[in-house]
């Protein structure tokens, strides 16, 4: 009966290092696959464009001001609701402001529903 537990107890090892090692790759492949759709983005600019033309950045200096530590830092998130079964535009079911402020060590989050209903004036309530 102990060999019986020391197999089984060899199997979830074996068993989960596998898993592991499977589950890092995959992490590893999907992450490159992300760092290249992004890099080949339209919307994000070239790392090198305004180092090549003699500015210090992929952003230019007058749009862009560097961060000094100590301002608040505002992040917006949103998630995707892609279905393959419906067609049309995606929407947004995820809508976060996260709020950071280095010099008070404190953050904040506000989750935004994505069915939030308000009233319009002259319209009654809506989305």
């Amino acid at each position: 009966m102990q060999q019986r537990g020391r197999v089984q107890v060899i199997f979830v090892v074996v068993l989960t290092v596998l898993f592991i090692a499977v589950s890092t790759w995959i992490g590893y492949v999907l992450f490159r696959q992300v760092r290249d759709v992004v890099a080949s983005s339209v919307f994000f600019p070239s790392l090198t464009d305004n180092i090549e033309n003699g500015g210090s950045g992929p952003i230019p200096q007058t749009f862009w001001e560097p961060w000094q530590g100590t301002d608040r830092v505002n992040i917006l998130v949103l998630g995707v609701d892609e279905r393959e079964s419906e067609e049309g535009p995606w929407r947004t079911d995820t809508i976060l402001i996260l709020t950071v402020d280095p010099l008070t060590l404190s953050a904040g989050m506000l989750s935004v529903p994505r069915d939030l209903w308000v009233p319009i004036p002259g319209y009654d309530q809506g989305r």
